[in-house]
């Protein structure tokens, strides 16, 4: 018998990944006041049945409102129930940028969701069993391993198996952010920001008015003379303090919006100005390297350098997320691929990112 060479191994390897990864969309038929479930062409794998229905996370399970028992739960992909060690579910709000979104609660995270019981937070693992207790007086889900958590007036983090980490620090925290490129981010009580790694340690002293996230290496700060540059993990200065608005930069760490008195713009990643050839109320957030831009009242999306990569035939568009973007003509939605393609028809009433379960 043959021995199979490393790259074969690999391509075996990267196809069982493949065929071992489910995709599913919320979705809502154009007919129908209820919201059900289908894969990537657009068959519905659990019929439409919910009127209140959340997007599956990667760990295969979503939120739903069960309308006869008047209460939420978690289904798996087969629509069944979760039984869980608590009886009524209470959830944290997705909260974006201080907005809370009224169609989204958090579900599981790294595997964890964030409930309440009796006032306190906890989270349950994937069997719907208390992996860490409910004692905590607020929490954020986790990222990379790490959630934030506050417990009366103190402010610190814990790993999946609930072991504390404190902040080395003698200054009193007000809060803390989820963790990215290994960081997150803290307020002291004087209202400075800086950031910890996941031993607590303070990589970036807090000497800023306020901060965003990592991205690829790249995190916006605000200086106390109010204006916004770049640091990297390290704390250097790589895009100096000038801007009087900014964003983190979108996912693939390319590009970044920025203001100047009332221009907003785009830099790459080392602060020079990119020109996308429309102006900026045209063009949307980049996401997987992709941004909605409006022409002649149709969407289409450009690339990074400004290329109309799908050409704007559409009434509405949402951001690519998994390789996907939602997209409407007239009332109905569909959605369409990184290439423009249709893969689930423009035939309904409502439709919500395509999520991966690994």
């Amino acid at each position: 018998m043959k021995k199979l060479n490393t790259i074969t191994i690999a391509l075996l390897l990267s196809s069982f990944c493949s065929v071992a990864q489910t995709k599913l969309i919320l979705i809502r038929p154009a007919d129908s006041k209820t919201w059900g479930y289908a894969n990537e062409k657009g068959i519905m794998v659990i019929s439409p049945q919910f009127a209140k229905a959340f997007s599956f996370s990667e760990d295969g399970l979503a939120v739903n409102y069960d309308v006869n028992e008047k209460k939420y739960c978690f289904i798996n992909t087969k629509g069944e129930k979760l039984n869980t060690e608590v009886t009524e579910l209470k959830l944290k709000l997705d909260v974006t940028f201080g907005i809370i979104s009224v169609l989204d609660y958090e579900g599981f995270f790294d595997g964890l969701a964030a409930v309440n019981v009796d006032k306190k937070w906890g989270f349950l693992n994937t069997k719907g069993r208390f992996a860490i207790q409910p004692k905590y007086t607020d929490i954020k889900s986790f990222s990379e391993g790490f959630a934030s958590v506050k417990l009366d007036d103190k402010i610190f983090f814990i790993d999946k198996i609930g072991k504390e980490y404190y902040i080395k620090t003698k200054e009193q925290v007000l809060s803390l952010s989820k963790f990215t490129n290994g960081l997150a981010s803290f307020k002291t009580k004087d209202g400075k920001h800086g950031f910890i790694d996941k031993e607590g340690t303070i990589i970036i002293q807090p000497i800023y008015k306020s901060v965003g996230y990592f991205v690829k290496g790249l995190a916006w700060v605000k200086t106390f003379d109010d204006l916004i540059g770049y640091i990297n993990t390290t704390g250097e200065m790589v895009i100096k303090p000038q801007f009087t608005g900014g964003k983190n930069f979108e996912d693939t760490g390319i590009l970044a919006q920025v203001k100047t008195d009332k221009e907003w713009f785009y830099i790459n990643s080392k602060g020079t100005p990119v020109k996308l050839k429309y102006e900026n109320k045209d063009v949307g957030d980049f996401s997987e390297g992709f941004a909605w831009v409006k022409i002649n009242e149709k969407r289409g999306f450009i690339n990074t350098i400004g290329e109309i990569v799908i050409q704007p035939n559409f009434d509405a568009v949402k951001e690519f997320h998994n390789g996907y973007a939602a997209v409407k003509i007239g009332e109905h939605w569909g959605l369409i691929n990184s290439r423009g393609e249709v893969a689930i028809p423009i035939e309904f009433g409502g439709i919500r990112d395509l999520e991966i379960i690994k």
